[in-house]
């Protein structure tokens, strides 16, 4: 019995650890301007975190740890290349355009696919419902809320800044558009914390100024 609970955490830990790199992987996409940084890191952590090392590495590290774990021929070549891909990153001044850094974040996501069946769906709780019957799964469930509330809030952060290109790239041609793109961006401003509200008000405040300006 112990030893299907124990199997049974550790699926659930990478499936979660899947659905937390796609919330960041969206989050990211969501942003004005990716950078290139980030993008190393994300990629770096999920291998990390996926490969179960316990110490900071470097991507040749990755790699070598990678040759030792079985996957499918192609696919293992594929993986080696895409992580040889992100070194240039650690070890080079080069500067990767958006679109390249948008292709890596793709591919990552592709790989997730493969890499992890299963899905973790946050309206379902499904971490919750594992670990109800442990003793310490108040204190547990205590820990999961907590990163269910700081990822929603990432989430309405990403929504926040695709709503806000929205009423940017409409409010010049069609003024009852953006008025309607507002209101939903208000919504999503709303859920945020007050620290993050602090960081989007000017720029609301400049777009419901423009939206204004035009009746």
């Amino acid at each position: 019995m112990k030893m299907e609970n124990k199997e049974d955490e550790s699926k659930v830990s990478i499936v979660s650890l899947k659905s937390k790199t796609k919330d960041k992987i969206r989050y990211a996409k969501s942003m004005n301007k990716i950078d290139q940084k980030e993008v190393y890191n994300l990629i770096k952590d999920f291998f990390k975190e996926w490969l179960n090392l316990d110490y900071e590495c470097t991507h040749e590290e990755l790699i070598d740890e990678l040759e030792k774990t079985y996957l499918e021929s192609n696919f293992h070549k594929r993986v080696i290349n895409f992580i040889k891909s992100i070194g240039i990153i650690e070890y080079t001044d080069k500067e990767f355009s958006q679109d390249e850094l948008n292709k890596q974040l793709e591919e990552l996501d592709e790989l997730l696919d493969i890499l992890v069946k299963g899905e973790v769906t946050h309206d379902e709780s499904f971490l919750k419902k594992i670990f109800s019957h442990k003793k310490n799964s108040e204190e547990l469930q205590k820990e999961i809320f907590e990163k269910e509330k700081i990822l929603s809030n990432e989430l309405d952060e990403g929504t926040l800044n695709e709503k806000i290109k929205e009423i940017e790239n409409v409010v010049e041609e069609n003024v009852d558009k953006a008025k309607e793109k507002y209101v939903k961006a208000m919504k999503y401003y709303e859920k945020l914390s007050s620290e993050k509200q602090k960081k989007y008000y000017p720029k609301l405040n400049d777009l419901y100024k423009k939206i204004n300006s035009k009746n």
